[in-house]
């Protein structure tokens, strides 16, 4: 029984993904796009916007009205905020998109009340776009966030971290949109090849991280001064597991 209904299910989905894929942008003589089937002049879905692209596999398709875009399912239904982006991309550093909730571009320099730390030359995220106001957020090609559009700023993705930044204060990511660092950082580093970055939960008190967010060396412990973080900052691309021990052989025991 069970198998049946998984096999049903298959057929259903491989149907609709099918559907999907045979519906195809197509526009009218004002120029408006919408969606019909291949070879047919027929619109499945009515012509209503400046731009449509092709749906992906997962019945997905992004349309533009003016300056704004958006998502649709193959239905013509409005996926995520309805014609509600300024930019939708792909994410660098991982399969989903960037998306940009609100905002508008400028040719103006935006001021930013914070930078990013330091990071590699190619992991801007959003600081690539000249976008002011919007709130950023990461979603799946099937449609689904990732990551909510309410941060300030995200940054690519690096090693499956992504740095995110809302108001002055930073935090990490991983790939699957959890928050394994608190956005409550002062500061933070790129995590090393060891899988560890420092972060400032309070101004001059630091910590030590892993990617899971466990603390490795905590700001409440005592006798630790901003000094000895030095150290692991000038390290911070590639520390040797030697120094590392050395540096707090206790908390990797």
């Amino acid at each position: 029984m069970k198998r049946t209904i998984l096999s049903l299910l298959l057929v259903v989905a491989y149907g609709l993904v099918s559907y999907a894929q045979s519906l195809v942008p197509m526009h009218n003589s004002k120029g408006q796009f919408g969606y019909g089937e291949k070879g047919n002049k027929k619109f499945t879905i009515k012509p209503q916007w400046d731009e449509a692209r092709p749906f992906n596999e997962y019945g997905i398709a992004i349309v533009r009205k003016g300056v704004k875009w958006g998502f649709i399912d193959r239905r013509g239904k409005a996926v995520g905020k309805s014609m509600g982006y300024s930019l939708i991309t792909d994410h660098e550093g991982t399969d989903y998109w960037l998306v940009a909730l609100g905002g508008k571009f400028t040719d103006k320099p935006i001021k930013h009340n914070a930078a990013f730390p330091p990071l590699a030359q190619g992991f801007r995220g959003s600081k690539n776009y000249n976008i002011k106001g919007a709130k950023w957020g990461l979603m799946a090609k099937d449609g689904r966030y990732i990551v909510e559009p309410k941060y300030n700023a995200i940054s690519s993705g690096r090693d499956g971290m992504i740095v995110v930044r809302k108001g002055q204060f930073y935090g990490y990511v991983n790939n699957l949109g959890k928050e394994v660092v608190p956005v409550k950082q002062w500061l933070l580093s790129p995590f090393n090849n060891l899988g560890y970055a420092y972060t400032m939960p309070k101004a001059g008190k630091m910590e030590i991280v892993d990617k899971t967010g466990r603390v490795i060396i905590s700001a409440k412990e005592k006798g630790r001064t901003i000094h000895d973080f030095q150290k692991f900052r000038n390290w911070h691309t590639r520390i040797p597991q030697c120094r590392f021990a050395s540096f707090k052989q206790s908390t990797l025991e």
